[in-house]
């Protein structure tokens, strides 16, 4: 079983030492005044302004967004990608900004006329990356949610934005949320960890052990059925998955009209979950004859993943955490870090 806590503070502590301004040792250019040398989370050396006043976000998911907002330097901000907007619609701020078109191949001309300082990014195509530096314009990516990058993304922000006290407070509440579940999942057998089919937005989509959602199924005490070599994102079948036979199902939705903020019913989710219940190659499976088939919303893979490994934890393992109300930690996190009250539908079924 992998060290998985120990792990993602390694990395933290790796991305803080790759990042400086003016470093001793370091063979890099030396920085304009007011630039800073910054080694993104692609390996790549990036000069940028020290901090950026004018940003433009572009992310997959809301990860990117929510580390901005808990940093506090959510007003830097001028523009989004078009799911942001259209789809994640959370933090709140991203509605009253500009769109730029699609994350990953945005409109340069659209970029060029909010005069940006820097671009972040979870991923950009080759060709973008080189228009955007033939522009003048800086831009860091490999940033936000996923294995290996969630920690670490706010560990280098924290310091783009000269934000590292509360980059390490928001590190570690995460942190400490991680470990307290681990903590209690340690003693488990193999035979005691539920095997677990996780489901993205895609029929049959799941995840490998390489993912920060795999991560969190070991931290909250289940096993990723999926094999241990298997990395990315495979695509499996009804036949795959009947001899799997998983013990527990959970499914992950992105859309917000079906769990976010502005959701009133669990009526969509549910929808969601009967489909699975009925679905052939899933109905004759352990885990829906013993109604395990439980549905998520995005922000379980975001930094809100430290009250969404409560969920996943509560329901592999209901007696060990039947003491646990993961909806007040959600809730918690939410006014401590953002200053937003929980409200809408997150999870089916609830309670």
């Amino acid at each position: 079983m992998r060290r998985v806590g120990a792990v993602s503070l390694a990395l933290v502590l790796l991305a803080a030492m790759a990042i400086g301004c003016g470093r001793q040792g370091a063979e890099l250019p030396s920085p304009a005044q007011g630039k800073m040398v910054v080694t993104d989370l692609m390996d790549r050396q990036v000069e940028i302004k020290c901090p950026p006043g004018r940003v433009i976000v572009l992310q997959y998911g809301g990860a990117l967004g929510e580390i901005v907002t808990a940093l506090g330097v959510e007003k830097t901000v001028v523009g989004v990608d078009d799911k942001t907007k259209t789809e994640v619609r959370w933090p709140s701020w991203v509605l009253s900004v500009p769109s730029v078109g699609d994350a990953g191949n945005p409109s340069l001309e659209k970029i060029v006329s909010l005069k940006p300082d820097l671009v972040i990014a979870w991923s950009l195509k080759p060709e973008m990356l080189a228009k955007l530096e033939q522009a003048g314009i800086p831009a860091l990516f490999g940033y936000g949610m996923g294995g290996k990058k969630l920690l670490p993304s706010i560990t280098s922000l924290g310091e783009v934005f000269q934000r590292q006290e509360r980059a390490n407070q928001l590190l570690g509440y995460i942190q400490k949320q991680y470990d307290a579940v681990a903590q209690r999942t340690k003693g488990l057998t193999t035979e005691q960890r539920p095997k677990v089919y996780l489901e993205g937005s895609t029929q049959w989509q799941t995840f490998g052990r390489d993912r920060e959602e795999s991560w969190l199924i070991d931290r909250a005490g289940g096993v990723n059925l999926i094999k241990e070599e298997t990395a990315g994102h495979p695509v499996i079948n009804s036949e795959w998955i009947l001899q799997a036979n998983p013990d527990v199902i959970l499914k992950m939705v992105q859309s917000s009209e079906l769990a976010g903020f502005d959701v009133t019913s669990t009526a969509g989710m549910k929808a969601v979950h009967d489909e699975i219940c009925s679905r052939a190659g899933l109905a004759g499976t352990r885990a829906v004859k013993e109604n395990r088939v439980y549905v998520v919303g995005d922000f379980v893979r975001t930094t809100r993943s430290a009250a969404g490994v409560w969920y996943l934890a509560k329901w592999l393992h209901p007696d060990l955490f039947a003491d646990v109300d993961p909806e007040a930690i959600h809730r918690a996190m939410l006014k401590d870090f953002f200053g937003q009250e929980l409200r809408g539908k997150w999870v089916y079924p609830e309670g």
